[in-house]
């Protein structure tokens, strides 16, 4: 039985086409979903897709964040949640945001 509940939706234009996938996860029950299993996630796309073509983004407790832009192509994830979003505060504050609701990995198709 899986940890997470995932589920995809494709987004089409007014044509009909599809331009984009949008998977979301979440974690099941007491499990938690934090940096670290989001992390080992980009670095598994990342092999296998254009890092230009996906981008990933957080649910925390204060709302979505954007970890990953289309033009991130760095090996790791840890300089942005880290340093982007909660580099001003104390490290009690910093300890709400080590688990997120979710993840929302958009594709570009």
């Amino acid at each position: 039985m899986s940890k997470f509940i995932k589920t995809e939706k494709v987004i089409k234009n007014k044509t009909g086409k599809e331009i984009e996938r949008v998977l979301n996860i979440t974690p099941k029950g007491k499990h938690k979903l934090g940096l670290k299993e989001v992390n080992n996630l980009y670095k598994k796309l990342i092999e296998e897709t254009d890092p230009k073509k996906f981008m990933i983004k957080i649910m925390t407790i204060d709302g979505m964040k954007t970890l990953k832009g289309y033009d991130y192509s760095q090996d790791d994830l840890r300089f942005i949640a880290e340093e982007d979003y909660y580099s001003s505060l104390d490290q009690e504050a910093k300890d709400k945001f080590d688990y997120f609701l979710g993840v929302q990995i958009i594709t570009r198709i």
